[in-house]
């Protein structure tokens, strides 16, 4: 019999709707194109079936009768049953699964023929699967005797031997990868996930423990035990940290929530101590952890970047904790407590860290932030009824005969300064009895920020960021401002309030990232009446102090170098936003064992227009040197200059020179000086200390000394770059900085 199939005229568009069965579908589809069809394939039943003049259907359906169309619909099952909802509709059972060209020419006929039947069954032969056959002589007790013999008993008992004594170490790589990852989402602030990859972490590593332990014998015989002990206690340190780092979290994130809670109850306040407590121990625990761990990477040269990471932490850590039993006694603490906020705009720097604004009054008790009130500078200098003669700069280059509160930040230390602050509240104002007093600069605002979602203002309708708030706090607060206007206390206050509203959302991470190096870069000092605390404030170096010119080290010959350049803006404008410094000291060492010292300052001023809050910078600078060297030299741009006023005050020398340093300028001022003691014959230690002053932003730093070929160093406390006689340290000064040289006089 042969089959005859009519060719459409137009090239139809069909659709092969198939799962499985792809020698069926292939053949189908190329014999559907020999026919002059073009052909779809799909394994969705849900394809747009409308835009197809024929559908083929291959061990499937539509779930719903009525989404299958009305016409040239075509059902083809393998070896099943069709289901009911293809009734009405052509079917072909195809029973077998040996297919070829001539079945589906069959199933074609049958399905564009005109005839009306509607089901075709088509018995096809099967393909037969091939078996395995075994020789006769085959048999798994035969195969067993034959392979076991003393060789091969040998090998897999050896073989065995290896794997089990190396079995712990896929989970112990497995810990470390979920070690790894559990950084990666605390980097985030993924800290679901971080807790989730870190409970994976401690499990691999848990069981690498215990099967490490049941071969570590055979490793302790061979001497090589040292390399999987020490990592066994890697990992085991960061199980430590990790447990109660996640716990200090949540302890802590409460505690910072609960702290603005008001009215608590005695049961809440118990809770909170206990909190407090609970705190204390985890983070010693990280820390001492923490200080073993940086211990055995170090010894094993592992992580160098991670370990820079975790030694800067551990050293925050530490001091955090020396000061949380004060912190404690202060939350805990049943009077009121009254602390002033002094925000300083360093932007306009004075020697105290910036021009005092706004001011603010804390206050604490018994476990409860009661609030903040900011109070504008100007009402509270309005109500000052007596006369104080200012400093002398600021008569002279400010032009003004009172001194009020607002200029009172000139002394490089905050403690003398907070005693003005003082004053200067009692005589105008009547406030006394204060706890303490913390000077917050903008810099440390705008850092804080970064902790925090935008802060919404209602009043001006305005969101804050870190990236907008010194441009917005110029707007509202200093320009058009006006003694009287309540726009500066405003401002400040609504800020205040977003982010006492907003410490639920706050970043913990970033506030912990934050707050130390604030404390360190001093855009954040702290001041106490109580003794106990102020020690131990000053012991952290967050107390803005200035240091004493005196030798730390025990030998006899200690030659003392010291260096503390500050600056006073006396433009009446925001200038500093603008100022980049380049701090060098260049110390020379002659034969005789002299030194001379050569300090240079470039200040580059980048304001681009006379525009506020850019102009010109009239800055009044001053360097503390000690009281026993002798100025050579001092010179600006290159030129000697003779107007500079020179003090002995206490153990320093104080050198003050005004300067302006013109839009798009830069002004190089050198300073020479000697040092009275020289180098001699036995161990000489020469000590550099150079101060930060408070609220100035960071800068680079260089220090170069030279040296003559008789003279050596014998060790210092950082890494210079050694260049014949000559050394080169280059860094940020960020911080205030101690330099121990070791020198040794030599003779031929």
């Amino acid at each position: 019999m042969r089959w005859e199939i009519k060719i459409l005229e137009e090239q139809p568009r069909i659709l092969i709707i198939a799962k499985d069965n792809l020698l069926f579908v292939n053949l189908l589809k190329k014999k559907l194109e020999d026919l002059g069809g073009k052909v779809f394939l799909s394994q969705s039943p849900n394809l747009l079936v409308k835009k197809f003049d024929y559908i083929f259907f291959i061990n499937s359906s539509f779930s719903k009768e009525e989404e299958i169309p009305k016409k040239n619909v075509f059902f083809i099952f393998f070896n099943q049953r069709p289901p009911k909802l293809t009734k009405d509709k052509k079917i072909v059972q195809l029973l077998g699964n040996k297919i070829d060209e001539k079945t589906i020419e069959q199933i074609l006929w049958f399905f564009f023929s005109k005839t009306s039947q509607k089901f075709l069954l088509l018995n096809l032969p099967k393909i037969p699967k091939k078996k395995i056959t075994l020789p006769k002589s085959w048999s798994p007790f035969s195969f067993s005797f034959s392979f076991l013999n003393k060789k091969n008993i040998f090998i897999i008992v050896l073989l065995f031997f290896f794997l089990f004594h190396f079995l712990f170490l896929p989970p112990l790589f497995l810990s470390g990868y979920f070690f790894y990852q559990t950084g990666n989402y605390l980097k985030k602030e993924e800290i679901k996930e971080a807790k989730n990859s870190f409970t994976a972490a401690k499990n691999y590593f848990f069981l690498a423990k215990k099967l490490y332990f049941l071969s570590r014998p055979v490793y302790l015989l061979f001497s090589i035990a040292s390399l999987p002990d020490d990592l066994i206690s890697i990992g085991e340190k960061l199980v430590v940290i990790g447990d109660n780092g996640f716990s200090a979290y949540d302890n802590g994130k409460n505690l910072l929530v609960f702290l603005f809670k008001k009215n608590k109850t005695e049961e809440e306040k118990k809770l909170f101590a206990l909190r407090l407590k609970n705190l204390s121990s985890q983070l010693k625990t990280i820390n001492e952890n923490l200080s073993l761990l940086i211990q055995k990477l170090s010894q094993l040269n592992l992580l160098k970047e991670k370990k820079t990471i975790f030694s800067s932490f551990n050293q925050s850590l530490t001091k955090f904790i020396k000061f949380y039993p004060y912190l404690e006694k202060i939350i805990e603490n049943k009077n009121n407590q009254k602390f002033l906020i002094l925000f300083a705009n360093n932007m306009e720097l004075r020697p105290g860290g910036g021009f005092i604004g706004s001011l603010g009054i804390l206050q604490i008790k018994d476990y409860t932030f009661e609030g903040i009130e900011i109070y504008d500078v100007y009402d509270i200098d309005g109500q000052l009824t007596i006369h104080v003669d200012p400093p002398e700069p600021i008569k002279k280059y400010l032009n003004l005969n009172h001194w009020f509160l607002r200029d009172s930040n000139f002394s490089p230390d905050f403690w003398d300064n907070y005693q003005k602050v003082k004053f200067f509240l009692e005589k105008s104002v009547g406030w006394q009895d204060f706890s303490g007093a913390i000077l917050i600069t903008t810099t440390a605002i705008q850092k804080i920020l970064e902790a925090f979602p935008p802060i919404y203002l209602v009043d001006l309708k305005e969101k804050i960021t870190k990236d907008n708030f010194y441009l917005k706090t110029q707007f509202y607060v200093e320009k058009n401002f006006f003694p009287g206007s309540i726009q500066k206390k405003s401002f400040l206050s609504s800020i205040v309030r977003g982010l006492i509203l907003n410490i639920e959302n706050a970043s913990l991470k970033n506030l912990l990232l934050n707050l130390p190096q604030l404390f360190e870069e001093k855009q954040i000092v702290f001041a106490f009446e109580e003794e106990d605390y102020q020690k131990i404030i000053e012991e952290l170096g967050w107390g803005g102090r200035l240091a004493k010119p005196v030798c730390f080290s025990s030998f006899d010959n200690c030659i003392v170098n010291f260096l503390f350049p500050y600056e006073a803006n006396l433009g009446a404008n925001k200038a500093n936003f603008f100022i980049n410094r380049h701090y060098s000291l260049k110390i020379l060492i002659d034969s005789s064992g002299k030194i001379t010292n050569y300090f240079t300052i470039l200040f580059k001023n980048e304001a681009k227009d006379d525009i506020f809050p850019g102009s010109n910078y009239r800055n009044f600078f001053q360097l503390l040197l000690p009281k026993t060297v002798s100025i050579k030299e001092i010179k600006k741009d290159g030129i000697l200059i003779e107007d500079f006023s020179l003090e002995d005050k206490e153990e320093f020398k104080k050198i003050g020179i005004f300067l302006e340093i013109p839009q798009k300028k830069t002004v190089v001022l050198e300073i020479v000086y000697k040092n009275e003691k020289p180098i001699t014959e036995n161990f000489s230690v020469l000590q550099l200390i150079i101060q930060k002053q408070i609220g100035a932003l960071n800068s680079n730093l260089t220090l170069k000394l030279s040296l003559p070929k008789n003279i050596s160093i014998i060790n210092q406390n950082f890494f210079p770059l050694v260049k014949n006689q000559e050394i080169i340290y280059n860094n940020y000064f960020s911080t205030d900085k101690i330099f121990f040289i070791q020198l040794k006089k030599v003779y031929d």
